[in-house]
């Protein structure tokens, strides 16, 4: 139930085009681990867009667990977070609840604006039909450079309180 890739050498398009079949020939899949690869943004799209039914899969993924520590997500990964609210938006990752960013270089208004996407979609709110929490960690990440960069962050957890 758990697939690990960690500190394997795998570069992102390579898990790109492991995905499908992971997704396929393990419909009861809990976890992806890429921790300490190489993944950049392309993987964490990768697997919202296998969740979301892309490449032909099943939607309404089981996956609870998503492990990119150390994986050098750099910069771009605002972009993997925007794929990965819409993703939990849709419903395609129901029972996604832990996701770990942590030790990589993710900016502080990307956090921002993946919090405020679900709010924004109701995500968050009490008629939401989610029943687990999200935990996102983004602890050792470069993400806190600044006064200004803490005030965008602790606006956007104040939202969703």
């Amino acid at each position: 139930r758990i697939v690990n890739f960690s500190a394997c050498g795998l570069a992102a398009q390579h898990a790109i085009d492991l995905l499908p079949a992971v997704a396929i020939a393990c419909t009861n899949l809990r976890a992806i681990w890429f921790s300490e690869n190489a993944m950049g943004d392309a993987a964490l799209w990768g697997i919202c867009s296998v969740a979301s039914g892309a490449h032909g899969t099943k939607a309404r993924s089981p996956l609870r667990r998503l492990k990119f520590v150390d994986a050098s997500l750099i910069g771009a990964t605002d972009e993997g977070l925007g794929h990965l609210a819409a993703a939990l938006v849709s419903g395609a990752l129901p029972r996604l609840t832990d996701v770990c960013l942590a030790g990589n270089h993710i900016s502080a208004p990307g956090v921002a604006e993946f919090l405020t996407t679900l709010y924004d979609e109701g995500f968050c709110s009490t008629a939401s039909s989610r029943t687990h929490p999200l935990r996102l960690d983004v602890s050792r990440s470069s993400l806190l450079t600044s006064a200004e960069d803490v005030d965008i962050v602790a606006a956007a957890v104040r939202l969703l309180r």
